[in-house]
């Protein structure tokens, strides 16, 4: 008879998100996560299969748990609100104070090796799905409020993520949140109200 797990799976998970947000995917040593986690290499292998198993396995409670404000994001009325309350919430995911600075996702997929790339390619693959979700809830936004002139919402949705993706390499390099901010505001004044 197989013996059960003796310890919180939530709590495991945590602690290697935490690991794996501050660090990325290839800083994240298996040696640190057996620590962080207390486990060992068997009971690891045992409960996640493999490291990049137990990755997917925390970008998953990532996007469950911490990236929860975006699907409100997209439940806002006007493309200015839903750009808003996006951007705000990746500014209190990446200067919050009980997490890491930056996005788990981009901390792990910038600097990937060869070995690596499945990591890589799922985060762009994962990206790439919420700029879709992005451009079609902009595009059925935009009889309540306008876009920026000149705009469609594909190019919107492009420039978005790209904002995302740079507060997130700004965040993880050290600025502050008010420098953030600061950034945040000069993008939306670019989004009219109405």
């Amino acid at each position: 008879m197989a013996r059960p797990r003796k310890f919180d799976e939530g709590e495991v998970l945590d602690r290697a998100l935490r690991l794996f947000w501050d660090r990325g995917y290839e800083g994240t040593a298996l040696s640190d996560l057996l620590t962080e986690m207390q486990m060992t290499k068997s009971s690891l292998y045992k409960a996640f299969g493999s490291k990049e198993a137990l990755f997917q396995r925390v970008a998953e409670r990532y996007d469950r748990v911490h990236l929860a404000f975006r699907r409100e994001a997209l439940e806002e009325e006007t493309p200015r609100r839903i750009v808003e309350h996006l951007l705000m919430g990746m500014l209190d995911l990446h200067k919050g104070e009980e997490t890491p600075p930056g996005c788990l996702n981009t901390n792990a997929a910038l600097a990937c090796s060869p070995e690596s790339d499945a990591v890589r390619l799922q985060a762009a693959r994962e990206r790439e799905a919420f700029r879709l979700r992005l451009r079609d809830r902009l595009q059925a936004a935009s009889a309540a409020g306008p876009l920026p002139p000149g705009m469609d919402s594909e190019s919107a949705a492009a420039l978005v993520q790209t904002m995302i993706q740079g507060l997130a390499v700004q965040a993880k390099s050290g600025a502050n949140r008010e420098e953030l901010e600061r950034v945040v505001k000069a993008f939306l004044a670019s989004w009219p109200a109405r």
